[in-house]
């Protein structure tokens, strides 16, 4: 997931798109290199008197980290509350009656969800 863009990332079940922004003030630079690599502010020198005044300027920049990552998820925990229990149950029989596809709900990896997934849930559930 982590070479996916933003759109790519969410049209796959298995990836979520982590939303990163960091912003900040030029002003609040004092470093030229820093100034110059927000792309944003632009860095000014100028002498007066004998002495050297820096300032980056330009309001403010923002930074955009974000970034796709892999879900991590508990097979069965349909509704990803930590637990598996009838509420997954629920989730599962609604999956089949809309004809939907959730690999959390696939519990024997046959590219389908079906009745026998919710038995598997319901062992689970059971301890068996």
């Amino acid at each position: 997931c982590d070479s996916y863009t933003s759109s790519e990332c969410d049209s796959n079940s298995d990836c979520e798109w982590v939303v990163n922004i960091e912003t900040g003030n030029c002003s609040d630079i004092n470093n030229g290199a820093e100034c110059y690599a927000t792309n944003q502010c632009s860095w000014y020198n100028a002498g007066n008197y004998g002495y050297l005044y820096d300032n980056c300027y330009g309001g403010t920049y923002t930074y955009d980290n974000s970034y796709c990552e892999e879900l991590e998820f508990q097979l069965g925990d349909i509704n990803a509350d930590s637990s598996i229990n009838i509420l997954d149950v629920i989730e599962i029989v609604n999956l089949i009656l809309e004809s939907e596809y959730s690999q959390v709900a696939d519990m024997n990896y046959d590219g389908n969800v079906n009745v026998l997934d919710v038995v598997l849930v319901v062992d689970i559930i059971l301890g068996n």
